[in-house]
């Protein structure tokens, strides 16, 4: 009876009503799936089967618009702001001067109004280390609205870099502003990568971890225009874990820097310098002896030096130690790009009584033209090495109204307070509170730390 109910039904023909359902049916089905696969497609970066043109994709692509068009002025202007682009990623200054040429051609081509070229050149002078003449290229085209941001970005890093906290804090308020009118967005600031990452260095460099720490998790948890801001962002996150001796926390971020580019130098030296705090020589040498091969930078040539002569290779030591001399006075003589804070480091390892008293000299005139926190560290050490308490003192006191918390910084605090005799108490401090910032932040000073502390239990 019930087989033959079943076979009715079966046989029996729908009704209009019942294939309008079906019908209606079947588009909620699809629509619902389409919506589904539009929500799922924008958390992706990119379409399906689409990939992003490389940097020198980019730059090929602009030669051959040049060899149809050889005087046009955005299309030179475009090729140097790619050339820019391939310096950061390769850290070969190289491109920097090929930059400068089609900045400069392009000027030449269409000298008014031409905004991009000059901004282009206000990025070379930063690479440079010309950060006035960056800053006041930079004014001139924050005229222009498609420039202003890109101006006020440039402006922010060479007051960074000047050690001028304060005025970096201003462009940041100054950017924040103009985003807003800009996208008529109030909440913009807490999407833009860029921006919460500037925002993260400047509580870092005051001495705000925790802000500083919340920022960087802000901005990598947005979303990307580009895998050149990806691997920035990443990098520098990874700078400001390791400085709190957090190391597995910061290879995992610099490796997904690598992820995004590759061949991202400064996630590739950041790499080298975690190897560094864990005593992982040979790891340094295997990641940076192939491209310092290829590439020729002082940084690279010091770092290898430094790796020798922890591995007691004292050849290697004096070859690369040689090496990144002659890279550093051929870097001088040619194309200008300032280099000194690594030249100070290279007279202090090579620690002779003429390096030693050279090494000051170099930390004087590098510190007339910036007081950021890297080179009044590297100033202070040459400082107490060459009994110009005075001066490491005063150079003290200038972090400590900055407000950063670095372990190195402690170390010297130390160092200087054994110099000048102090209790034994407050030197121990110093000490420990290097050690309770980043145990690992240097091998030797480390070792050093820990004897001083033992023996004056």
């Amino acid at each position: 009876m019930q087989q033959n109910i079943i076979k009715q039904n079966l046989n029996k023909k729908w009704s209009l009503s019942q294939w309008i359902i079906v019908f209606f049916l079947i588009i909620a089905i699809f629509f619902t799936g389409y919506k589904f696969f539009q929500i799922k497609s924008k958390q992706d970066v990119l379409p399906l089967g689409f990939r992003p043109i490389s940097v020198e994709e980019e730059i090929n692509g602009y030669k051959a618009q040049l060899g149809k068009t050889k005087d046009n002025f955005i299309v030179l202007s475009k090729l140097a702001n790619s050339y820019i682009k391939q310096a950061k990623i390769t850290g070969d200054s190289s491109w920097y001067l090929l930059a400068e040429k089609s900045a400069k051609e392009s000027l030449l081509s269409s000298p008014k109004n031409n905004y991009q070229a000059i901004l282009i050149l206000a990025s070379i002078s930063m690479a440079k280390h010309d950060f006035t003449n960056a800053i006041n290229l930079a004014e001139q085209t924050k005229v222009s609205p498609n420039f202003f941001i890109s101006a006020l970005g440039i402006k922010f890093d060479a007051y960074i870099a000047l050690g001028k906290i304060g005025e970096a804090d201003k462009v940041l308020n100054e950017i924040e502003k103009n985003l807003k009118e800009i996208t008529r967005n109030s909440q913009i600031i807490n999407k833009d990568p860029i921006h919460l990452t500037r925002q993260a260095l400047v509580s870092f460099l005051i001495g705000d971890t925790k802000d500083a720490n919340d920022k960087f998790i802000l901005a990598i948890n947005n979303k990307y225009n580009t895998n050149e801001v990806k691997a920035w962002v990443y990098t520098i996150y990874s700078m400001f874990l390791s400085n709190s001796g957090k190391l597995k926390e910061s290879e995992e971020n610099v490796r997904f820097a690598l992820n995004s580019i590759s061949n991202y130098i400064p996630a590739i030296v950041q790499l080298s310098e975690i190897y560094k705090q864990k005593n992982e020589w040979n790891n340094v040498i295997t990641l940076i002896k192939p491209i310092e091969e290829k590439i020729s930078r002082s940084d690279l040539s010091i770092k290898l030096a430094e790796a020798y002569k922890a591995l007691n290779d004292i050849n290697n030591f004096n070859f690369y130690i040689d090496k990144a001399e002659k890279t550093l006075i051929q870097e001088k003589n040619s194309a200008n790009f300032g280099h000194r804070r690594d030249y100070i480091k290279l007279l202090l390892y090579k620690n002779t009584p003429e390096d030693i008293k050279k090494s000051f000299e170099v930390a004087q005139e590098e510190k007339e033209i910036r007081k950021d926190w890297e080179t009044l560290v590297v100033s202070i050490e040459t400082e107490i090495k060459n009994n110009k308490l005075n001066y490491a003192k005063d150079d003290l006191v200038l972090l400590k109204k900055q407000g950063i918390k670095n372990a190195q910084i402690e170390y010297l605090n130390g160092l200087l307070a054994e110099k000048e005799k102090l209790p034994k108490k407050d030197i121990i401090a110093y000490y420990k509170k290097a050690l309770e910032i980043n145990p690992n932040f240097d091998y030797e000073n480390s070792k050093y730390i820990n004897d001083f502390i033992s023996k004056n239990k």
